[in-house]
């Protein structure tokens, strides 16, 4: 059952109880809405990098990703994207034939390939920091500050719990469900 709540400038909000959230309407549901809203932050995103150097925004975000670690190899990439580590390869091929990235065979794993920016790597990702800036706040526009980090600290906490639950399903598929913790079997 949904609560009415009357915001302060008189429109009524419907607040779901926790309930509610289940997907009894899926296009209203959390996980529907949250991956319609990443897309479209991707979508408009990536129109704003192509236009500034020919590159999506995926690619941008591994640019800058990579110009600010200097260890970063593209398995490291596809654990922190949560994506198969072919999709990261042609991601980082494509970078690579722009110029705008290198791999960096390691002293001392030879199976190993750091990436690293380029200079005109590292110049675009100067230019894309910014970018990403401006495009968050025209997106984030008329949001409270205070409801924007509500809502960063809810995705920081699912994130989080879909990260033990993962855990647990690994575990569990290993044959050690003992060693996994309570709270990540709810």
């Amino acid at each position: 059952m949904a609560k009415n709540l009357k915001h302060l400038i008189g429109v009524t909000v419907m607040i779901p109880s926790r309930a509610a959230c289940h997907v009894s309407d899926l296009s209203q549901s959390l996980a529907h809405l949250t991956g319609r809203a990443n897309m479209a932050i991707w979508s408009f995103i990536t129109q704003h990098t192509y236009a500034l150097g020919g590159i999506t925004g995926m690619q941008a975000s591994v640019l800058l990703l990579v110009r600010d670690r200097s260890d970063v190899t593209s398995i490291d990439l596809a654990r922190q994207y949560k994506v198969q580590p072919s999709s990261i390869t042609g991601l980082v091929d494509r970078l690579v034939q722009r110029g705008l990235v290198v791999r960096v065979p390691s002293d001392h794993d030879r199976r190993v390939a750091y990436l690293r920016a380029t200079d005109d790597g590292a110049a675009l990702a100067d230019q894309l920091g910014p970018l990403f800036d401006t495009t968050m706040e025209s997106l984030t526009d008329g949001i409270r500050d205070a409801d924007l980090a509500i809502f960063q600290n809810c995705l920081k906490h699912i994130a989080l719990n879909a990260r033990a639950a993962e855990e647990a399903a690994s575990l569990h598929a290993e044959g050690m469900a003992d060693k996994v913790p309570l709270a990540a079997c709810k």
